[in-house]
């Protein structure tokens, strides 16, 4: 049967694995060398696959049936699309090959609080040049963090980064990027804490990554603004998401589109 989706909607192995039976000793050796093709197979080709992936690489020492389920689950979904492939399309086709030439860097972020047992979240972002994505990812939280505020922001730093290689990769060739560039976060207070200078106490801790973001746009450099989860591509990296969410985000940056792949 044609799957939709690489995993089950809503679901979260984190979770669906606890106080579950473990898996005989050749299913486990086996699933670890399943999930280290999917490790590649998600950072190279099939970023849509990369949350379930993510979630099934954290039980590779400890290999529950669920963990199984899931993993032939999302095997299923890969080889009914097994003809789909990351597309690098950018927006922008006017090209000139001058130095004058704008380059665009944008940038996108989400998190998922509390996703694991263990209480950590989730971040998930991805980096534009002119509408190509340069860089994507999904990962587990090294801290813990107690709001959904936090772990946004957290998010947004990383994303950051990741926009400030872009850019100064774009100088050293001599070529010039767009300021400042836009960075858009699903989250309305960690916006609002990266446009405002003032720090609480409860939000003192977290004033260093607050105020990097501050700077780089008193400095003219990057734009926070807030944008629906939904409307953002890492959306698909901090869980999984509806058939319809899914599709919405992946036919921007996949080929062929998934309609055409369950025809």
């Amino acid at each position: 049967k044609a799957l939709e989706t690489p995993g089950k909607t809503k679901s979260n192995l984190a979770f669906a694995a606890e106080d579950k039976k473990k898996a005989n000793e050749t299913k486990a050796k086996k699933y670890a060398s399943v999930i280290g093709m999917l490790l590649h197979i998600a950072q190279n080709s099939r970023l849509d696959c990369i949350n379930p992936v993510q979630e099934c690489s954290g039980f590779m020492s400890n290999v529950k049936k669920a963990c199984i389920d899931h993993c032939n689950y999302l095997c299923n979904y890969i080889v009914c699309t097994k003809e789909r492939g990351y597309m690098i399309k950018p927006d922008k086709t006017n090209l000139d090959g001058t130095q004058d030439y704008l380059f665009i860097v944008s940038g996108e972020s989400n998190a998922n609080w509390v996703k694991h047992l263990s209480r950590r979240s989730v971040n998930s972002g991805c980096t534009f040049v002119n509408g190509a994505m340069v860089k994507f990812f999904s990962q587990m939280m090294k801290t813990i963090v107690l709001s959904t505020t936090k772990a946004e922001l957290n998010t947004a730093v990383l994303i950051a980064m990741d926009m400030l290689l872009a850019y100064y990769i774009l100088v050293s060739l001599k070529l010039m990027a767009m300021l400042p560039m836009m960075l858009q976060v699903d989250h309305k207070g960690a916006v609002d804490l990266a446009n405002n200078w003032s720090v609480a106490g409860r939000t003192r801790h977290m004033g260093a990554k607050q105020n990097f973001l501050r700077e780089l746009k008193s400095n003219g450099i990057i734009e926070v603004k807030h944008k629906s989860g939904t409307e953002l591509l890492p959306d698909i990296g901090t869980k999984n998401v509806q058939n319809e969410d899914l599709a919405k985000q992946l036919d921007k940056i996949m080929h062929p589109s998934l309609k055409d792949m369950l025809k």
